[in-house]
Protein backbone atom coordinates (compact mmCIF):
# COMPACT_ATOMS: atom_id res chain seq x y z
CA UNK A 1 0.00 0.00 0.00
CA UNK A 2 1.19 3.43 -1.36
CA UNK A 3 1.49 5.91 1.84
CA UNK A 4 1.00 9.70 1.10
CA UNK A 5 2.43 12.44 3.13
CA UNK A 6 0.63 15.27 1.44
CA UNK A 7 -3.08 15.78 -0.53
CA UNK A 8 -1.12 16.63 -3.49
CA UNK A 9 0.23 12.83 -3.85
CA UNK A 10 -3.16 11.35 -3.71
CA UNK A 11 -4.28 13.10 -6.22
CA UNK A 12 -0.98 13.04 -8.25
CA UNK A 13 -1.44 9.12 -7.62
CA UNK A 14 -4.90 8.67 -8.71
CA UNK A 15 -5.08 11.14 -11.69
CA UNK A 16 -3.24 8.80 -14.37
CA UNK A 17 -5.69 5.85 -13.60
CA UNK A 18 -8.04 4.85 -15.95
CA UNK A 19 -11.34 2.66 -14.82
CA UNK A 20 -9.61 -0.56 -14.70
CA UNK A 21 -6.56 0.32 -13.23
CA UNK A 22 -8.43 2.01 -10.43
CA UNK A 23 -10.63 -0.73 -8.97
CA UNK A 24 -7.58 -3.02 -9.28
CA UNK A 25 -5.29 -0.90 -6.76
CA UNK A 26 -8.15 0.75 -5.09
CA UNK A 27 -9.45 -2.24 -3.53
CA UNK A 28 -6.69 -2.86 -0.75
CA UNK A 29 -7.62 0.43 1.00
CA UNK A 30 -11.08 0.06 1.62
CA UNK A 31 -13.04 3.25 0.92
CA UNK A 32 -16.22 2.18 1.59
CA UNK A 33 -16.88 2.99 -1.93
CA UNK A 34 -20.39 2.19 -4.11
CA UNK A 35 -19.81 -1.26 -5.47
CA UNK A 36 -18.05 -2.17 -8.48
CA UNK A 37 -20.68 -3.67 -10.15
CA UNK A 38 -23.30 -0.71 -9.61
CA UNK A 39 -20.77 1.65 -11.51
CA UNK A 40 -20.49 -0.95 -13.96
CA UNK A 41 -24.17 -1.14 -14.61
CA UNK A 42 -24.53 2.54 -14.55
CA UNK A 43 -21.76 2.56 -17.09
CA UNK A 44 -23.53 -0.34 -19.76
CA UNK A 45 -26.99 1.22 -19.31
CA UNK A 46 -25.53 4.85 -20.75
CA UNK A 47 -27.02 6.44 -17.59
CA UNK A 48 -23.24 7.86 -17.09
CA UNK A 49 -20.05 7.74 -18.73
CA UNK A 50 -16.92 5.51 -17.55
CA UNK A 51 -15.03 8.97 -17.70
CA UNK A 52 -17.72 10.77 -14.91
CA UNK A 53 -18.23 7.96 -12.54
CA UNK A 54 -14.05 7.82 -12.32
CA UNK A 55 -14.13 11.41 -11.60
CA UNK A 56 -16.64 11.12 -8.56
CA UNK A 57 -14.45 7.81 -7.73
CA UNK A 58 -11.26 9.78 -7.75
CA UNK A 59 -12.68 12.68 -6.04
CA UNK A 60 -14.41 10.34 -2.70
CA UNK A 61 -10.92 8.51 -2.63
CA UNK A 62 -8.78 11.06 -2.17
CA UNK A 63 -11.19 12.92 0.21
CA UNK A 64 -11.34 9.93 2.21
CA UNK A 65 -7.78 8.94 2.37
CA UNK A 66 -7.25 12.76 2.76
CA UNK A 67 -9.37 12.53 6.15
CA UNK A 68 -8.46 9.11 7.41
CA UNK A 69 -4.59 10.13 7.22
CA UNK A 70 -5.36 14.13 8.24
CA UNK A 71 -3.23 15.02 5.09
CA UNK A 72 -2.51 18.81 4.03
CA UNK A 73 -1.58 20.14 0.68
CA UNK A 74 2.32 20.34 0.59
CA UNK A 75 3.51 23.55 1.55
CA UNK A 76 4.43 26.22 -0.66
CA UNK A 77 8.04 27.15 -1.50
CA UNK A 78 9.14 30.84 -2.05
CA UNK A 79 9.87 31.83 -5.53
CA UNK A 80 12.65 33.80 -4.48
CA UNK A 81 15.30 33.43 -2.07
CA UNK A 82 17.37 35.89 -0.27
CA UNK A 83 21.21 36.12 -0.45
CA UNK A 84 23.63 38.56 1.40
Amino acid sequence: MKKFKYIDGVDKWLKPMDYEEFWYVIKDYYLGLSPREGCDQKSRDDEVDEETILYGLNSIASMTLTLRHDLNYRPVTPWLKVVE
